[in-house]
C-alpha cells in the first residue's frame, strides 16, 4: 500500500505535492482546488495485479485530463470511480453526468474529461486496462454515458467487494494479486452488463439479446480449438449469413473476436507470475493449436511476444518487491 496525505506532506508546496501523488497513482492531470489554502487530502493506493485501486478522502476539488495529458498514451486506461459521500460530476465527450452516494461512472483515460466535486468527499478508483474489461462487455462504449447504481444487486455487490478489498489484501498471499484482481474486473463486467441500459442502448431488444447469447457461448467453449462460425450459428440457433450480420453491427468479425478472446485469456496467464506453464501450454489451452501462429497473432495484437510480456511482468513484480 502507498499512502499519501497533506497533513503528513513535508514538502513545501503541498498542492505540488497532491498533483505528484494523484499523476503517480492514476496519469497525468491538471487540478482545480476549491480552497487551494485550505485543502486536505488522503489518497492510499493499492497495485492488485492488473488493478490499481485508490481510496480519495479530500475536500473539494476539480481534476482536468487535458489533450497535452494523453497524446503519449500507448495503452487505453479507465477509471471506474464510486462516490461514497456526496455528489461528484462528470464531463466527457458531450456527457455531462452527475452521481452520488452508493453510484459510480467509467471514465475513458485517453480522452479529454473533466470530473470534481464541490464538497468534502471519499471515492473509491479502480484503474483497469481497456482491453480487459472488453473481454467482459459486449460493447464497452455504451458503459461511458451511464451512472451505474451500486446500492443494490451486482452493483452492491461490486462496491462491497471494493470495500473490502483493503482488508482483503491484508490476509492475501502477494502471488494471488493478479487472480484477485482479476475477479474484481469480472465483478465490474457483471455490474455494467446487469445495467439495462448499458445493453440495450444500441440496436433492437432482439439482436441484442442475439448478440449476448452468441458472446455467452463464445466465451463458455472459448478453449474449444475447434470453436468456428458454424458451431456457434448452430449453437444459437441462427444461420452463419445472420450471425455474420449481427455482428459486423458491433465492427468486429466473429473470427476476430473469438481469436482477442483467446489472446486476452492466453496474456492474462502468462501475466499470472504464480502460474508455472509454458508458452505452448498456455496457447494449446485457449484453442492455438500452433505455437508459432499463437506467438505470431500475439505479438500483433499486443505489440510484444509473449515471452516479452513475461519477462516484462516478472522484471515489474521484481521492481515492486
Amino acid at each position: 500500500m502507498r499512502e499519501y496525505s497533506i497533513e503528513r506532506s513535508r514538502q513545501s508546496s503541498q498542492i505540488a505535492y497532491w498533483k505528484e501523488s494523484v499523476e503517480t497513482t492514476l496519469f497525468p492531470l491538471s487540478i482545480e482546488f476549491r480552497s487551494p489554502a485550505k485543502f486536505n487530502g488522503r489518497l492510499l493506493a493499492w497495485d492488485i495485479g492488473p488493478v490499481t485501486l485508490s481510496h480519495f478522502l479530500t475536500d473539494g476539488i476539480k481534476y482536468h485530463r487535458e489533450k497535452r495529458h494523453v497524446k503519449e498514451m500507448t495503452e487505453e486506461e479507465l477509471l471506474i470511480s464510486f462516490s461514497l459521500s456526496s455528489e461528484t460530476s462528470f464531463a466527457q465527450s458531450n456527457v455531462d453526468l452527475n452521481f452520488t452516494k452508493g453510484q459510480f461512472v467509467v471514465q475513458r483515460g485517453n480522452y479529454v474529461y473533466e470530473f470534481g466535486h464541490n464538497n468534502i468527499n471519499e471515492l473509491f478508483v479502480l484503474k483497469i486496462q481497456l482491453d480487459r474489461l472488453k473481454r467482459r462487455v459486449r460493447s464497452v462504449e455504451r458503459c461511458f454515458t451511464h451512472v451505474f447504481d451500486a446500492r443494490s444487486g451486482v452493483g452492491q455487490l461490486f462496491l462491497d467487494s471494493v470495500r473490502s478489498l483493503p482488508e482483503t489484501l491484508l490476509h492475501t498471499e502477494e502471488e494471488h494479486y493478479w487472480r484477485l484482481g482479476n475477479m474484481i474486473i469480472d465483478l465490474a463486467g457483471i455490474a455494467i452488463e446487469a445495467d439495462d441500459r448499458a445493453l440495450l442502448s444500441r440496436g433492437t431488444t432482439i439482436q441484442q439479446a442475439h448478440i449476448g447469447r452468441i458472446e455467452k457461448y463464445i466465451r463458455q467453449n472459448i478453449q474449444n480449438p475447434n470453436l468456428g462460425t458454424e458451431r456457434v450459428a448452430e449453437a444459437c440457433g441462427i444461420s452463419v449469413r445472420y450471425l455474420h450480420e449481427l455482428f459486423g453491427q458491433t465492427g468486429r468479425t466473429v473470427g476476430s473476436w473469438i481469436r482477442q478472446q483467446r489472446l486476452e485469456m492466453a496474456k492474462q496467464e502468462i501475466c499470472d507470475v504464480s502460474r508455472r506453464e509454458t508458452i505452448a501450454e498456455v496457447a494449446y489451452r485457449w484453442g492455438f493449436g500452433d505455437q508459432a501462429q499463437f506467438s505470431r497473432n500475439y505479438k500483433s495484437f499486443f505489440g510484444e511476444s509473449p515471452r516479452e510480456t513475461r519477462a516484462r511482468t516478472a522484471k515489474e513484480r521484481d521492481f515492486s518487491d
